[in-house]
């Protein structure tokens, strides 16, 4: 659990944190590399195999986001960009919906599951806020839809906050229950010694 979720947090803080100066230093797609050999190597459940179609596959998509890559697609009709944009969004809701499958698989026997239902709730009812407010603005204009997209915008950054500390907090009960089993291994291993 501890090495599922701590590697989980690097990959998607690779994701929400955008550094660019020219070229984009932290790219998207290392992180949903790293979240897919986290689900391959630690997580055990049956949304497994989806889940770690939809990280390459979303991690793929995003290297046409790259500055450098983007800038191809300014002259392009505005349907297009619009319909691409959508497509990115749907495979992202998609991939957090199976993500937070996976994590249900860790939290199933803890105190933890109801948490993560409310984190799952939070992230993708954002997100899709945010992908609503982004159609709206794009077919109106003025104060009232801006002041929307602006909710919608503040409202994914507290969802973003939200599942790194939900991450965090995993991570945390993860180190906890190894530390609680590793005793208990090696007092099942120590009468054998002796009986030998």
């Amino acid at each position: 659990m501890y090495q599922f979720f701590s590697r989980f947090l690097i990959g998607y803080l690779f994701i929400v944190i955008d550094l660019q100066i020219g070229i984009d230093w932290l790219p998207d797609i290392i992180g949903f590399v790293v979240i897919a050999y986290a689900i391959q190597n630690y997580a055990n459940s049956k949304y497994n195999k989806t889940a770690i179609r939809l990280s390459w596959l979303v991690g793929i998509l995003s290297i046409f986001q790259m500055p450098l890559l983007e800038s191809l697609f300014n002259g392009l009709p505005l349907v297009f960009s619009l319909s691409y944009e959508f497509l990115i969004s749907f495979f992202n809701l998609l991939f957090y919906y199976y993500i937070f499958g996976v994590c249900n698989s860790f939290t199933e026997q803890t105190p933890y599951l109801e948490y993560t239902k409310r984190v799952k709730n939070w992230v993708i009812g954002s997100m899709w806020f945010l992908m609503t407010a982004s159609y709206i603005l794009v077919h109106n204009d003025g104060i009232v839809f801006n002041s929307i997209f602006l909710i919608a915008a503040l409202i994914l950054f507290i969802s973003i906050i939200r599942f790194i500390v939900y991450c965090y907090k995993m991570m945390k009960y993860g180190k906890m229950i190894e530390s609680e089993e590793a005793p208990s291994s090696n007092m099942n291993l120590e009468p054998i010694a002796e009986h030998k």
